[in-house]
């Protein structure tokens, strides 16, 4: 499930960044109120790229730890190889 949310997270983030540069690309061919209108959309797409990148970046750094956890279970201590012995 995780893998397909950061997958998704990073669909989204593309579809609004595309977003983001045709905006951009609009403003600077168009009058001052359709500019302002814009404008505010380019914000409220930043804004929408920010969270994106950041639930996108947790949850990559949950998939590291949760893996990281994994191959430490998966690893012998030598404690343990040591009580088995005896």
């Amino acid at each position: 499930k995780i893998y397909l949310s950061v997958y998704s997270e990073s669909e989204m983030l593309n579809t609004f960044s595309r977003e983001y540069e045709q905006i951009l690309k609009t403003v600077a061919h168009s009058s001052e109120d359709e500019a302002a209108t814009l404008l505010q959309k380019q914000s409220d797409t930043s804004y929408v790229i920010g969270v994106l990148s950041m639930k996108a970046a947790a949850y990559a750094g949950a998939q590291r730890a949760i893996a990281q956890n994994l191959f430490s279970l998966t690893e012998k201590k030598p404690e343990q190889e040591e009580i088995k012995e005896k």
